[in-house]
Parts: structure tokens; C-alpha cells; sequence
């Protein structure tokens, strides 16, 4: 295994929550921490925060909207050629909204951001991660995906009635049984995939998208989640310990590495649900960002 100090990890989501309390702990370990924000304002404050808290001068900052597809695909060329080795890519980024909403792309917001944006990333820094000894992949889930129902002939809640727990809930559940096909497809590679479900965290997602009912029963939840940096502690031991080397397709609750619940059961849906995620890829023009050097999307959906 490559020597912690030497590791790079890209963590999604860096601004808050999760994602920012990860950032914090992977660069303490010393490794070159990746930071994927949203808000380049923002972004560059936190940041800043990492290096001086740290003392580790090896944390950068990437810009990108991962709700939209273009950036996704600029994202992974830019971390490509910027680190042609990856270690660990930590899918944490996730947004739940009160009223449905599209991408720019045309897709519905949760299962643009929550899932297909895993999807595409993980898939377009395949061969960064397989130049690593032992690269790691990590989808941040929720509880909430047992809850989940996917419909492959209304993904976007245009024939259901939208609500956005439902909606979030189904973004989840693809997550998780695209971690599971995932694994399936990168058996060989040296390459894993796992996701974790980091229980009730007190975040501020279910205070800024959400309103009404839902806001007044997250903020009456929220006392009784657990701290991001207490979340992000079980998120650091599977980036980096050898102890969780080679096993892939689980996902990890409380340090216990369970099959993931209904997977196998599910497993032609899981398969569907990839196919189905190609044509969403293929059906919308980026490849056009694309110069010689990068990667097609045909190439890496393989």
C-alpha cells in the first residue's frame, strides 16, 4: 500500500458538513487532500482553513458544479492531469431539495447530484484510480435509501407525485446498487468500491434546501445526530487503513462491513439501472469538452 504521506484523496462536498470535517482529518494524516467545492469563495476559505489548521500545505481546491454533466467531465480532466495517480475518491457531495427541480442537464436535481454525478466521476477517474496500489472508491449514502424506490421509467418523478424525501431516498438507493455493480465490474483491477452510511449527522442539508414540515422534523432530529467530525472518523479509517484493503462491495455502518442490504436480490436492477445511467450520459453532448488526451465516456463505461 502506498505510504499514507504520499496518498492523494479527492473528497466531494468539501465545503461543509461531511465532506469539510473529512478534508480536515485525511490532511492531519498528511495525505494530498483534493477538495471539490461548489463555491469558489467559499471554497478558498476553507481551504485555507485545512492548510492552517493542518499545517499540511498539500490541500487543493477544485471548482465544479456536479449537477451538471460538462463540469463533471471538466472536473475529471482536470484531476487527471493533475494527479495521474489517485487513491481514494470519496463521492460525499449529496443536496435535497423541497420542490423538483432539473439540471441544467434536464435531469432531476437528487438523482443529478446524489447519483449520476458519482456515477460519471467515478467512471471518468477509473484508470487514475487503478494506477494506485490500492485505490479506494467511497459513495457517502443514507438510511433513507431503504426507503428508496427506483422507478427506470420515471427517474425524473414526472408520473409520481414528487415529494422530496422520495425523491432523495430513490438518488440513494441508486447509490448504493451502484456500488454494488460497481464493485462487480472492477473485480481485478485492484481497484474497490464500498459506501457508507454515516447514520444522523447534524449538517446543515436539511436546513437549507428544505422548507415546511420537513425543516421543522429535521431540526427536531438534528440534536440527536452525531457531529461531522464524529462522522467522518469511520470515512478516514476506510480511505486509508490496510485493515479494510481489498474488500469492496459493502457498506459500512457503525465500522461493520455489511453486504449491501438487497443487493443481491436486486441485482438485475442493479445492471438496469446502469444501462439506464449510460444512455442518461450519452444522451446529453459533453463530450465536446474533451480534448485528444481525455478520456470518451464510451471508453470508461465499460
Amino acid at each position: 500500500m502506498t505510504e499514507i504521506a504520499e496518498r492523494t484523496c479527492v473528497v466531494t462536498g468539501a465545503s461543509s458538513g461531511i465532506g469539510l470535517a473529512l478534508s480536515h482529518a485525511l490532511a492531519r494524516r498528511g495525505t494530498r487532500v483534493a477538495m471539490v467545492c461548489r463555491d469558489g469563495p467559499l471554497g478558498e476559505r476553507v481551504r485555507g482553513d485545512v492548510i492552517d489548521a493542518s499545517g499540511n500545505p498539500f490541500v487543493d481546491l477544485w471548482i465544479a458544479d456536479l449537477s451538471f454533466q460538462r463540469s463533471v467531465h471538466e472536473l475529471a480532466q482536470r484531476l487527471r492531469r493533475r494527479y495521474p495517480r489517485i487513491d481514494v475518491l470519496v463521492n460525499n457531495a449529496g443536496a435535497i431539495y423541497s420542490v423538483r427541480r432539473l439540471s441544467r442537464d434536464g435531469i432531476e436535481m437528487h438523482f443529478a447530484t446524489n447519483y449520476l454525478a458519482p456515477f460519471l466521476l467515478s467512471n471518468l477517474l477509473r484508470d487514475a484510480l487503478e494506477s494506485s496500489d490500492d485505490g479506494r472508491i467511497l459513495n457517502v449514502t443514507s438510511a433513507l435509501y431503504a426507503f428508496g424506490r427506483i422507478r427506470l421509467d420515471d427517474l425524473g418523478f414526472e408520473r409520481r407525485w414528487y415529494y422530496a424525501p422520495r425523491a432523495y431516498a430513490q438518488s440513494k438507493r441508486a447509490l448504493t446498487l451502484f456500488t454494488f455493480e460497481l464493485s462487480r465490474r472492477l473485480r481485478g483491477t485492484g481497484v474497490s468500491a464500498n459506501c457508507v452510511d454515516p447514520g444522523l449527522v447534524r449538517t446543515r442539508i436539511g436546513e437549507k434546501s428544505v422548507a415546511g414540515m420537513q425543516r421543522l422534523a429535521w431540526r427536531l432530529l438534528k440534536p440527536f445526530g452525531r457531529s461531522a467530525d464524529r462522522a467522518a472518523q469511520p470515512i478516514v479509517r476506510l480511505a486509508l487503513s490496510d485493515d479494510v484493503k481489498g474488500i469492496s462491495g459493502r457498506c459500512f455502518r457503525s465500522g461493520r462491513a455489511d453486504e449491501i442490504p438487497g443487493a443481491t436480490k436486486h441485482a438485475e436492477m442493479a445492471h438496469r439501472l446502469w444501462d439506464a445511467s449510460r444512455i442518461l450520459v450519452r444522451n446529453i453532448s459533453v463530450t465536446s469538452v474533451l480534448d485528444s488526451d481525455s478520456i470518451a465516456v464510451d471508453d470508461t463505461l465499460r
